[in-house]
């Protein structure tokens, strides 16, 4: 609930009335609700490759759900304001998918869409062992840096500005008891120069101002 809600408020700054938002890697749904809930004049889409996990969401009628591929997204051209990706990267195993994901990100964004990467950050070293403890992480076998996934951003054909931030200090094992005491460290760690990028989570913001890309219809 913690990282929900740090999620939501970050992604509300970009909302506007009559924003298209799309959530890749979804799942069952729960972000794209909170996001439609906040601005009803907003449309939000979410897809996911596991139909098990959409099926768990069908009943919010605020947002539509549909079965995917992240590498063959079901959408033209221009289509989004907003796209998100909210901690899916590290379920895609490899450069390939995660490139591929990105270029489909960039196709269906309109100009000056925000698209926003939210995933693990390999800096922090308790990801390895976090991994191991989540049943539905325990397939997660290769995490991309960061700087490899920024790298392959600027070779695409694209203008845009470029704004990554470190976020999360709470960890699985926080008791409700010491959460006031976890809470205040991670609000003085994301603040530490240094220290901040060693936070769990990477948030990456990407303006798409204009793109000159080939596309086949």
């Amino acid at each position: 609930n913690h990282y929900l809600a740090k999620r939501i408020k970050f992604i509300s700054r970009f909302i506007k009335d009559n924003s298209v938002i799309l959530d890749i890697g979804c799942g069952t749904g729960i972000l794209a609700g909170a996001l439609s809930a906040l601005n009803i004049k907003s449309m939000v889409t979410g897809c996911d490759s596991s139909l098990e996990m959409l099926k768990i969401g069908k009943n919010n009628k605020e947002i539509k759900l549909i079965c995917c591929n992240s590498q063959q997204l079901s959408y033209k051209n221009d289509s989004f304001d907003i796209i998100i990706s909210i901690a899916s990267f590290h379920h895609l195993n490899g450069e390939d998918s995660i490139f591929n994901t990105i270029k489909e990100m960039v196709r269906i964004a309109k100009k000056n869409a925000i698209i926003i990467i939210w995933d693990a950050n390999l800096l922090n070293p308790y990801w390895r062992f976090l991994f191991k403890k989540m049943p539905q992480d325990q397939e997660v076998k290769k995490v991309v840096a960061l700087r490899k996934i920024i790298n392959f951003i600027r070779k695409q054909n694209l203008v845009f500005n470029l704004e990554v931030y470190h976020s999360g200090w709470i960890p699985d094992f926080a008791s409700k008891r010491m959460f006031p005491f976890w809470r205040t460290i991670e609000y003085i760690f994301e603040r530490m120069p240094i220290v901040k990028l060693f936070s769990a989570h990477y948030i990456m913001v990407i303006n798409v101002i204009n793109k000159n890309l080939s596309y086949v219809e």
